[in-house]
């Protein structure tokens, strides 16, 4: 009896052989990670953290220096003999400029914001649960050495 296979499915069997080997070793040998390991993901978090951050505040300075440059040039438009009326629109005018100057901000830097918000807000949540991992991992270490 002759099997008629070419090379892409004998290719195909031993790709699979391999995954169901990979699976195997893995459920039977699961341990969790070391502690330099978390601690290592924990810095590594930590970076990438501080580079969103960065890169979210370089999204923010145009809407920052657009604002501060209307309410720099705002006070020279009041007049001089300025009512409570004139002061009270003033007041409302200057407050509303930093919402007025966010809505226009290009679309494309409000998706890179909001991109880096995100990557802030991910990483902040992996770095608490990499904390609780390693406070709890420490903690079984200490034991194991009373022990």
């Amino acid at each position: 009896m002759k099997l008629d296979l070419n090379d892409s499915e004998v290719a195909q069997l031993n790709v699979a052989e391999r995954i169901e080997q990979h699976y195997n070793v893995d459920a039977a040998a699961f341990s969790p990670p070391s502690l330099s390991t978390m601690q290592f993901a924990y810095q590594t978090s930590e970076e990438t953290q501080r580079k969103a951050r960065f890169w979210f505040a370089v999204c923010e300075l145009p809407w920052m220096a657009s604002t501060a440059c209307i309410w720099a040039v705002m006070p020279h438009q009041l007049p001089p003999q300025s009512t409570a009326l004139h002061l009270l629109v003033y007041m409302l005018v200057f407050a509303f400029i930093p919402f007025t100057t966010r809505t226009c901000m290009p679309d494309q830097l409000k998706v890179k914001r909001a991109h880096w918000k995100h990557v802030i807000d991910v990483e902040a949540q992996c770095m608490k649960d990499l904390h609780h991992q390693i406070v709890r991992e420490q903690a079984r270490l200490r034991l194991l050495a009373r022990g």
